[in-house]
């Protein structure tokens, strides 16, 4: 008696271990539930349909055909066709929850990874939108809403203002007046970024730009000094002045150098600037040009390289508001043709 309990709990272990037993159930449908995180596709999860059949035939075929009655006890089997069946049940019941989980987990991903790409398309439109307002540099920090004020060393400020404006555009109706505008400025972008001069703002018929602005003009400044960047700023200077005749359009211009700090100022329409008293001065020397001349100072002076300065006239003695009495001095590039082939760093 003893020999056959021992032969029945020997039996009753190796079927937990089957089809049939719990132990072998609550396994299979654990690994079955956590397919929807192991599986890399939703459509893999069809797979599983075909090795819950093929585990059920193998484990019927061994059970019931290879085994016989080793699984009785008194000519009553221990496991009859529908409790096989009821488990079978079970198994499927547990494959379609984990396909649902798997669908709900993918969906989820695909929808995430639209968004993220949504999300990098606008951030792109935004970039390019961004980058047509303001130097490059800025826009990172920018985007990454950093506080953005620089304190820059040495940088040369160009303003322009189209001479007798009022004059030239009170006939001119609103449309007329805007392509009046925006044909001039263009071709002083065009101007500025083959020189490789920074556009820094246009307020109604003034136009502001400078050097030593970007980090490349520092690391320039630093390397080669502050003429090669006053060269490029000239060149464009002199471009601009050869377009000043057409439609009776005439400029005045003014240069100075100096310390002065940069920064966007509003998260609406934001705007990049430059504050100090170098901003200034540059706006005086332009108030107080000569058409169709370039007028700076003597801190600009100081600066040009050599071959440019051969080509200045003056100086003479012009009183600006807040400063008294300032000594400028003039080059007449406009006139002469923009000096060509300066050296650069």
């Amino acid at each position: 008696q003893t020999l056959t309990w021992g032969l029945w709990d020997a039996t009753i272990r190796h079927t937990d271990c089957t089809l049939e037993g719990h132990s072998s159930m609550l396994m299979l449908m654990t690994w079955i539930l956590l397919q929807p995180w192991v599986l890399p596709h939703y459509e893999y999860m069809h797979v599983l349909w075909l090795w819950i059949f093929f585990l059920g035939a193998c484990d019927t075929a061994y059970t019931y055909v290879g085994k016989g009655n080793v699984y009785e006890k008194n000519g009553a089997p221990l496991f009859d066709a529908r409790a096989f069946q009821e488990r079978g049940l079970i198994l499927a019941l547990t494959l379609v929850l984990a396909t649902h989980k798997k669908f709900t987990l993918e969906k989820s991903r695909r929808l995430k990874f639209l968004q993220v790409k949504q999300h990098r398309a606008s951030s792109f439109k935004i970039y390019e939108i961004l980058n047509y307002m303001m130097p490059q540099h800025v826009v990172f920090k920018l985007m990454r809403k950093e506080r953005i004020a620089e304190p820059l060393e040495k940088v040369s400020i160009l303003f322009v203002v189209i001479a007798d404006f009022d004059v030239l555009t009170q006939d001119k109706t609103p449309s007329e007046l805007l392509n009046f505008l925006n044909y001039r400025f263009r071709l002083m972008d065009d101007i500025c970024r083959e020189n490789k001069v920074t556009k820094i703002e246009t307020v109604c018929e003034e136009y502001v730009a400078a050097v030593g602005v970007l980090p490349d003009d520092v690391e320039d400044n630093k390397r080669c000094g502050h003429g090669p960047l006053l060269g490029r700023l000239f060149d464009a200077a002199g471009e601009i002045l050869l377009h000043q005749s057409q439609e009776k359009v005439n400029y005045k211009m003014g240069i100075h150098t100096g310390p002065c700090f940069a920064g966007v100022i509003g998260t609406k329409l934001p705007r990049y600037r430059l504050f100090g008293d170098t901003m200034n001065t540059a706006a005086r020397m332009m108030q107080k040009g000569v058409l169709g001349h370039l007028q700076f100072g003597q801190e600009t002076y100081n600066l040009l390289p050599k071959v440019r300065k051969s080509q200045v006239s003056g100086p003479r003695d012009v009183e600006m508001k807040g400063k008294g009495i300032v000594k400028v001095l003039w080059h007449e590039i406009g006139v002469h043709g923009a000096s060509r082939g300066q050296p650069r760093c």
